[in-house]
């Protein structure tokens, strides 16, 4: 009995929170992948401006990945070897086939104004 009193209890929500997954567009194809933790992704954001339509971030170094909003510094990667500091925010994640999806993100590369939009999610 003392043995169990010692044990944390484990946590499922928690196990599950930090293998939060976000639309990654696959470049190889149509669709997504859903990535945990990407250290390099195109976001696709429908309400941005074409330039910004499929913005690559690479070298993305994630803070509280899997907590409501998480949020990652990294390089955006332009066309013509382009390239600027960036910045993405994520947030509001949903529940689909027993996992979690940030379905929300904010986004500012270099100086520009920062853009929000919705990320899709297979639900």
């Amino acid at each position: 009995m003392a043995f169990a009193a010692a044990v944390p209890p484990f946590s499922v929500d928690a196990a599950a929170a930090s293998k939060a997954r976000v639309a990654c567009q696959d470049l190889s194809g149509p669709g997504f992948r859903y990535l945990v933790r990407p250290k390099r992704c195109s976001f696709t954001c429908a309400s941005c401006n074409p330039d910004q339509a499929g913005t690559v971030l690479v070298g993305l170094g994630w803070e509280r990945w899997g907590a409501k909003k998480t949020g990652a510094a990294g390089t955006f990667a332009g066309n013509m070897g382009y390239r600027a500091q960036a910045h993405i925010r994520l947030r509001h994640r949903v529940r689909c086939d027993g996992r979690r999806y940030y379905s929300r993100a904010w986004m500012r590369i270099s100086d520009d104004p920062p853009i929000r939009f919705k990320l899709p999610t297979p639900c």
